[in-house]
């Protein structure tokens, strides 16, 4: 992979707020939008798109910082409205499958692209608990938020395991989920 060649879609949502909002650059914030949201898989939005190969569903808070993302463009761009392009559909089904949720082994994904990540890392468990109707998911063996990273050491004896792991529902991630809502119920 070439590394000036990707794009990390958690990353970019976090940050959009930041240089293209706030400096009015509102088509190429739309057109990132638009990007992620035509590469939605799973209810979920690519954390890495790399080369155009490569896409990784691997970041179960990307899609929320994404939507997190339209909510800030919709209150700061008046003709929203003017598009052609619809989001509605897109949301609805980010919805409907975390509602349902998913459950999948990341594709293309192994040892040669993870060299340290457990077996059962690679599994994907992701929801919002109806109960709670907070964001879960993850395993003791993976992570799906952002900072998280895989230790590595044989040293300290934790290699695989991941550093802080983000299994259960991260607070961020509620909270995030809960800005998100609350903005469509406006």
């Amino acid at each position: 992979m070439d590394p000036f060649r990707i794009n990390w879609g958690r990353d970019t949502f976090i940050s959009l707020c930041a240089p293209p909002l706030l400096t009015n650059r509102y088509e190429e914030a739309r057109y990132l939008i638009l990007l992620y949201g035509g590469c939605l898989r799973h209810g979920l939005i690519p954390n890495l798109l790399a080369d155009g190969k490569t896409a990784r569903y691997n970041a179960r808070d990307a899609v929320w910082w994404w939507l997190y993302s339209i909510s800030s463009y919709t209150c700061l761009v008046s003709d929203v409205g003017l598009h052609d392009q619809l989001l509605y559909d897109v949301i609805h089904e980010v919805f409907l499958r975390h509602i349902q949720s998913l459950n999948f082994r990341e594709r293309g994904t192994g040892h040669s692209l993870d060299s340290v990540m457990s077996d059962e890392g690679l599994n994907k468990k992701i929801g919002i608990d109806t109960k709670t109707s907070f964001v879960y998911g993850g395993n003791r063996w993976n992570f799906g938020t952002w900072m998280d990273k895989m230790s590595s050491s044989d040293k300290a004896n934790n290699k695989g395991h991941p550093a802080t792991p983000r299994d259960g529902s991260a607070v961020k991630l509620v909270g995030l989920s809960r800005t998100v809502i609350a903005w469509l119920f406006k």
